[in-house]
């Protein structure tokens, strides 16, 4: 079995770091770059999705990731990048 963690796009708290004006957010959305980043990584995955060689060990995802399920936080960064991952 392998693990793989994907950190969320880019969310409204990330976006406001540094900014002494901003307040956090308890549970931040995403920005529009967060969008962009999430759909990136959701086509990286699904290019490289189906396993090509059954059978093989697959060390470094040299044959592709073969994931069969995912689970996310329900933080409101958490679930929208998790929803552009190809579904097994």
């Amino acid at each position: 079995m392998q693990l793989y963690f994907i950190r969320h796009g880019q969310s409204v708290n990330n976006a406001g770091w540094g900014d002494p004006n901003y307040k956090d957010n308890h549970d931040p959305a995403l920005t529009e770059i967060g969008v962009q980043q999430a759909q990136i990584t959701a086509n990286y995955l699904e290019q490289n999705q189906q396993m090509t060689k059954q059978g093989i060990r697959n060390e470094q995802n040299r044959h592709a990731f073969g994931i069969s399920f995912i689970y996310s936080s329900l933080m409101e960064c958490a679930v929208p990048t998790a929803s552009y991952i190809p579904k097994p």
